[in-house]
Order: structure tokens, then C-alpha cells, then sequence
């Protein structure tokens, strides 16, 4: 068991605070969360790949009422932190990997969001990761990555803290160029929009979009 996982199992009631805590050193959510729903279409079926815990789709489903949500997680405990209110237009898929989501359920999304994933995505195995994530949208559907940029303090605490409280000793950062790079590599999806403003470095969010007429 990780160390994130004993703090959480012994904060009991006090463990969406903790998190919440944990998030604000990083990342100002719902602010991040603002600029980046702008490039969801209007009534979007959204895949959220690597849901978590959900809170940052809290304020996703708020800013957009218009829009549903499939949560995919390799975890399986996932969702916990939805709020009443948005929790109906969640489907939680726990256990669950994008290509196990693909066999399964067969629907295909208006926009696929894939936040602070990329970096635990073993570098060998990303070109293949990002080609599921193409397999899963519709023609001209919308692929949004929000990660966190390498240099600086606040990366630096992140890679320590994913490496020796959640666990992930192989967590590797990237450049925003590089992301553009492997996506525009992988598919016919181009890049469509920088979603971020200066504020919120190291953090960054692109926008990738298709054709029309794009194939799976």
C-alpha cells in the first residue's frame, strides 16, 4: 500500500479536506477547470480517463450542465467525492482500461479528457496509450490533455510527491511540445487550442481536434 493510500485510510472523515489541501499546492482546480471546459462541445458525451477520486468533476459538471460523463479508472475505487447533485450524469467505470472500455461499452466521445495522466504513462508505452484514447472519439471529437510541464519547484515537489506518496517511481514529466508531438504523431488529430494561461505554470491543457470524416 502506498503512503497516499495509508494517510487516506486514517484521515477517515477528514480525507476529501486532506485532498482538496494536497490539490491547492499544485493546482488551482477550479480555476483550470474554467478555461478548459471552453473546449468541450455543447451537450458532449465525455470520457474522463483516469477519473480518480472525481472532485475536479465537480466543478466540470457545474460550469457545464449540458454535458455527461463516463469515468474510467485502472483503480477500483473511484468517484467517491461527486457530489449529489452532478453524481447522476456520471457513469463510473472502476477497473477499468481504455481498451477494456472500448470492448465493453462500444460508444464513442464528443471529447476525451486525459488530466495528470500522461506523466504515469511509462514513455515507451505512450504512443499506444494515445492511439486508444483516438479509438475512442467520434469524427472530429475533441482530445484534451492537462499535465504539468517539467522545471521549477512546483514540478519538482509533484514528481517527489507522485513518487513516494502515491507510489509511482517511474513518473516522468513532459514538455508541452513533446505532447504535440506524440499526439499529432499518432493520429490525424492537430492541435486546436493552448487551453491555459501563463498563471497556471507549470500546468498546462491542449486541445486536439480532427476531421469531420475522421476513421477509428
Amino acid at each position: 500500500m502506498s503512503a497516499g493510500a495509508i494517510v487516506r485510510k486514517i484521515a477517515g472523515p477528514l480525507e476529501r479536506k486532506l485532498c482538496a489541501a494536497y490539490r491547492a499546492v499544485f493546482i488551482n482546480v477550479h480555476r483550470c477547470t474554467e478555461q478548459i471546459v471552453q473546449a468541450i462541445p455543447e451537450n458532449a458525451y465525455l470520457i474522463d480517463v483516469g477519473g480518480g477520486d472525481g472532485e475536479p468533476l465537480n466543478y466540470l459538471l457545474r460550469m457545464r450542465p449540458d454535458v455527461t460523463v463516463a469515468m474510467l479508472d485502472l483503480r477500483a475505487q473511484i468517484g467517491m467525492f461527486l457530489d449529489p447533485d452532478v453524481r447522476e450524469r456520471v457513469t463510473l467505470h472502476p477497473s477499468t482500461s481504455l481498451a477494456a472500455y472500448r470492448a465493453q461499452a462500444g460508444r464513442r466521445a464528443d471529447a476525451l479528457l486525459v488530466s495528470d495522466v500522461m506523466h504515469h504513462v511509462p514513455s515507451q508505452g505512450r504512443a499506444v496509450f494515445i492511439r486508444d484514447c483516438l479509438a475512442l472519439l467520434k469524427p472530429n471529437g475533441v482530445l484534451i490533455v492537462k499535465d504539468v510541464a517539467p522545471g521549477g519547484l512546483i514540478s519538482h515537489l509533484g514528481v517527489l510527491a507522485d513518487r513516494y506518496i502515491t507510489g509511482d517511481r517511474h513518473v516522468a514529466l513532459m514538455e508541452p511540445s513533446e505532447l504535440v508531438a506524440l499526439v499529432e504523431g499518432s493520429g490525424d488529430l492537430r492541435m486546436s487550442g493552448v487551453l491555459l494561461d501563463r498563471r497556471e505554470h507549470p500546468n498546462f491543457a491542449i486541445a486536439f481536434q480532427g476531421p469531420a470524416d475522421r476513421l477509428a
